[in-house]
């Protein structure tokens, strides 16, 4: 599995069809917590019958994060990486997320993980993850 960066070409940007949904997704030292999120979130879309890409972005993770994505993605198609070299912070990582040609989506969904970002949690509950949306408008 190769990793995207802004230099590459993807085979699918003009194969496949628009996705419904671009779902972005940065990473950071999360290796045991990515299986079970990409299951569910797997899961999830596919329950909701949506055509989506899954945009995993490791921010320069020192933990096995980019080596367990990158095994994701080759057991799921619909999951691209993109790897940054080295740590940026959880706003850059999201950033290349939503800002690279990998985007496709007609409306994008952000997940942050509550693990890494302590200010997203609750006092008795640590959710899995926060959704915020935004609908692309090309007109």
């Amino acid at each position: 599995m190769r990793a995207l960066s802004p230099e590459s070409t993807p085979a699918f940007a003009s194969a496949e069809r628009t996705p419904e949904l671009s779902v972005v997704i940065p990473f950071y030292n999360e290796s045991p917590n990515i299986p079970p999120l990409l299951a569910e979130l797997r899961e999830t879309l596919d329950r909701l019958n949506l055509h989506a890409e899954v945009i995993a972005v490791d921010d320069g993770s020192s933990d096995d994060s980019r080596a367990v994505l990158a095994a994701a993605a080759a057991q799921w198609p619909a999951l691209q990486l993109v790897v940054l070299p080295r740590n940026r912070g959880q706003a850059v990582a999201l950033w290349r997320g939503l800002a690279g040609w990998w985007l496709r989506g007609l409306t994008v969904a952000v997940l942050l993980l509550a693990i890494a970002n302590p200010s997203l949690q609750e006092e008795d509950r640590a959710p899995l993850s926060d959704i915020v949306l935004a609908v692309v408008d090309d007109s």
